[in-house]
């Protein structure tokens, strides 16, 4: 007997369905893109146990016609292509006819639709893959999909799924996006009967973003628009000062489809390279209208990933036009001071150039005497007894405060040592510091906090809002008492003594950022992964002028480090050069 054998319907729609529906946001993708196609004006969607246990996606659309319902839960069955020719220039967001089958193949899925006009509506369900005859049914014009227990035949599909909060933080992005792509049309969406997002008609793009999106992401957006014969293109730009810790700022859309593309993505991050630091990505919400001719949109079965004809030419035009834009936007960011010490008038200043003397006094003075003091102290025994026979034991990060030591662009402390000179780098050191002292604190309580005179508000994405309020005690370890205050808004209450105010709301979201991952962490992993965006966020950072006193007070905390000492991050935060190493590169030997 053969061994190739032909798979049963049963066992190839539970594969299709496997390419096409990941999780319960995949679902959503399908049933409002299918409503769209079909010219609805509103399309609610509700949702339980994050999607998982049912959703609902109800549309006034022109609807299905009885006879024309069981044909909808076939494979490859569509209203929406004709021939091969049609899938050269497809008009529409669905076209693959697998949403419905495949969505039916692994779950307990019942469809209710009335066609315009109609005397009646008809409806019919899916267990597992096998539909049952359609029923008349008194109905209003339009569909409702009601999808249950997904994934209940492949359990070990439905393992997979991660935590309800999890699960409806994507769905909720995913209606963000479908609102934010179609500001004419009005979209509900509702979870355990808790409204998430409701977003009535906006009179044009801007008024729909400022609606959906976090309020602070949002603020200064410039407008970009470009039209020519082959490209519409409207977009939304922040100025570089607002960037954000993940490329999820970026938003692409493409003929009214939110997509992913590496191309357009590189294109917006070029255009942004010289005005942000790296690892931080622009706010930018890029709409491109093409002919369908020019792209392709069938090369993936989600169809969020697409192939465009022309695209170097469509990447160098867009980076042309988002550096245009950013004339004029790059202002300077505020100067960095630690918590209540007023900003510097005068940078040059503030910075401790050379330990030692008077620092009112004229730099060649204070070269002399620094080197001065130098010469007092080169032949000074080193901390601590050298081994028997050996060289001198290397000085602890903690030198004598009797070396010289200079702060170099703000960023680097340069200090003399026994063997040679170490370059510190500010940031990393304090990083690491800090660090050590707040992980052991938190493995046993929480971090003393301070209380804020005034409340610090968050204006979160509304897909992080059930996020949030699922990890508020562990934000409470570190110091932060969060509240809600408002549909996606969240007051501070409070927050630890080193971590500036301004850096709150940046330490919310990288830490949102972190916990948004499929991989669900241990509890000791995400206390380690807070720890260090706290100690990263609470550190002095580069380009940040420190006086003496700061200088001296880093140096002091790090007695303990070990000498190859790095950040929480493993970056190197001292570098050593020996006196041979420099004798070597002037030539004295």
């Amino acid at each position: 007997m053969g061994k190739i054998l032909e798979l049963p319907k049963q066992v190839v729609d539970m594969i299709a369905a496997g390419e096409v529906i990941e999780r319960p946001a995949s679902v959503v993708r399908e049933l409002v893109e299918n409503a769209l196609d079909a010219g609805a004006r509103r399309i609610d969607i509700r949702a339980e146990g994050g999607g998982k246990d049912r959703i609902a996606v109800t549309d006034d659309g022109e609807g299905i016609d009885a006879s024309d319902l069981p044909l909808a839960v076939l494979s490859h069955a569509t209203s929406k292509l004709k021939d091969a020719e049609d899938l050269f220039g497809i008009r529409t967001l669905g076209f693959r006819g697998e949403a419905l089958p495949s969505i039916g193949a692994v779950s307990r899925l019942k469809v209710t639709s009335r066609a315009a006009g109609a005397d009646a509506g008809a409806t019919l369900e899916v267990l597992g893959g096998e539909a049952t005859p359609p029923k008349a049914v008194g109905c209003p014009d339009g569909t409702t999909v009601d999808v249950r227990k997904l994934f209940f035949n492949t359990p070990v599909r439905r393992r997979f799924l991660r935590r309800d909060a999890t699960e409806l933080a994507h769905i909720t992005e995913q209606v963000a996006l479908y609102a934010l792509a179609h500001p004419s049309l009005h979209f509900r969406f509702t979870h355990e009967e808790k409204e998430i997002l409701n977003a009535p008609p906006a009179g044009d793009l801007l008024k729909r973003i400022q609606d959906v999106e976090p309020k602070d992401r949002v603020r200064e957006l410039k407008p970009v628009f470009h039209q020519d014969a082959s490209l519409s293109l409207k977009a939304f730009v922040a100025p570089p000062t607002r960037s954000a810790p993940n490329a999820k700022s970026i938003r692409l859309f493409l003929n009214g489809r939110a997509i992913r593309d590496r191309l357009l993505l590189h294109a917006v991050i070029e255009a942004y390279r010289d005005s942000i630091p790296s690892g931080r990505y622009p706010v930018v919400y890029l709409f491109i209208a093409l002919h369908p001719a020019e792209v392709d949109v069938n090369v993936h079965p989600a169809k969020i990933e697409v192939r465009f004809r022309n695209g170097g030419a469509l990447h160098g035009r867009v980076t042309s036009l988002f550096r245009k834009a950013l004339e004029g936007l790059d202002a300077p960011p505020p100067a960095l001071t630690l918590r209540g010490e007023p900003a510097p008038r005068d940078v040059e200043q503030r910075s401790f150039p050379l330990h030692g003397g008077d620092a009112a006094a004229p730099p060649a003075q204070r070269v002399r005497e620094a080197l001065a003091s130098y010469l007092e102290t080169r032949d000074a025994p080193p901390p601590g007894d050298a081994p028997a026979g050996g060289p001198p034991a290397p000085a602890p990060l903690s030198a004598s405060p009797t070396r010289p030591f200079l702060q170099v662009h703000r960023s680097y402390i340069v200090r003399e040592t026994e063997e040679g000179l170490e370059i510190i780098d500010q940031h990393a050191l304090a990083e690491r510091v800090l660090y050590n002292e707040v992980r052991p604190r938190v493995a046993r309580e929480s971090i003393q906090a301070q209380r804020l005179l005034v409340p610090l508000t968050l204006d979160l994405d509304r897909s992080r809002v059930s996020l949030l309020e699922g990890n508020l005690d562990l934000f409470a370890r570190f110091g932060l008492e969060i509240n809600r205050f408002g549909p996606s808004t969240f007051a501070v209450q409070t927050t630890p003594p080193f971590l500036p105010d301004g850096e709150v709301a940046a330490f919310v979201e990288e830490v949102l950022s972190d916990l948004t991952g499929d991989a669900p962490a241990a509890p000791e992993k995400k206390l380690d992964t807070v720890a260090k965006r706290l100690a990263c966020r609470g550190a002095v950072k580069a380009g940040q002028a420190m006086n003496e006193a700061e200088i001296r007070a880093l140096l002091a905390r790090t007695a303990d480090l070990p000498r190859a000492v790095t950040c929480p991050h493993g970056r190197p935060a001292v570098v050593r050069i020996t006196l041979a190493e420099l004798e070597k590169n002037f030539q004295r030997r």
